[in-house]
């Protein structure tokens, strides 16, 4: 009679898992979330030891807006289903820090497809994340009008680069915006000028109006006692002419 014999694990497969326990943060549960058993490596990232930690529930690792929240119990009871989960998630540690993990959480069966643990191969991206809050809130505050923000160097190769190139973007558009303002300087200086000389120009227009007007009186007045000279005389020939009739 034939029987199955399950394959013995490989010099490869013992090399892969060494690497994986060697290299990644991993700590298994129950099904319910109580701890079982974690690397150095897990222990390390969340500043705990095996023994502060064994037998205790996942929570710990959580704050308690998320271990209280219905998503962290329908997490678990997912968990508890058979299915997988991978994303990064906020924990704290054991100092009160909150640090971020890039974990998968899988099931690991027993030999009738229940499952028997669960596992999580985790990563700390901590710095990915500080870096990535960096170069938000320096784009946030170029947003808002600063011009000045300049991103520091966060030890993380990706976010460097793009720090680099939003440093020289800035320092390209400081430069752009203050020859910009000089120049608007410039136009406002020539502007006021040409509105002053607008302005004297009209003052003499006024007063060369006001002269013309000044004038014209004059000659209107000029005209006025001129004609009442002429009618002074002409009544005064009149006078004379009767008075010689008279005596004649």
């Amino acid at each position: 009679m034939f029987k199955f014999r399950a394959p013995e694990r490989s010099k490869f497969d013992d090399a892969l898992l060494k690497l994986v326990k060697g290299t990644q943060a991993i700590i298994q549960f129950l099904p319910d979330g109580t701890i079982l058993e974690a690397n150095p490596a897990f222990c390390s990232v969340v500043e705990y030891s095996l023994a502060e930690i064994q037998g205790r529930h996942h929570r710990m690792f959580c704050s308690p807006e998320i271990a209280n929240s219905p998503e962290y119990a329908a997490f678990w009871s997912d968990l508890r289903a058979g299915k997988s989960f991978t994303a990064r998630y906020p924990r704290i540690t054991k100092s009160g820090q909150e640090i971020w993990i890039q974990a998968t959480y899988g099931p690991a069966l027993d030999a009738e497809g229940r499952v028997e643990r669960v596992v999580k191969i985790a990563t700390d991206v901590t710095p990915l994340r500080k870096a990535r809050n960096t170069v938000l809130a320096a784009m946030q505050g170029l947003e808002d009008g600063h011009l000045d923000q300049k991103i520091p160097v966060t030890g993380v190769e990706e976010f460097d680069a793009i720090g680099q190139a939003f440093n020289a973007a800035t320092t390209k558009l400081e430069t752009l915006i203050a020859a910009v303002c000089e120049t608007a300087v410039g136009v406002q200086s020539g502007s006021d000028e040409i509105r002053a000389a607008s302005e004297d120009l009209a003052v003499r227009n006024e007063q060369q109006a006001a002269s013309l007007e000044e004038t014209a009186a004059s000659v209107r007045q000029t005209v006025n006692l001129t004609r009442q000279a002429a009618d002074s005389a002409s009544v005064a020939r009149s006078a004379i002419v009767q008075t010689h009739t008279r005596a004649t």
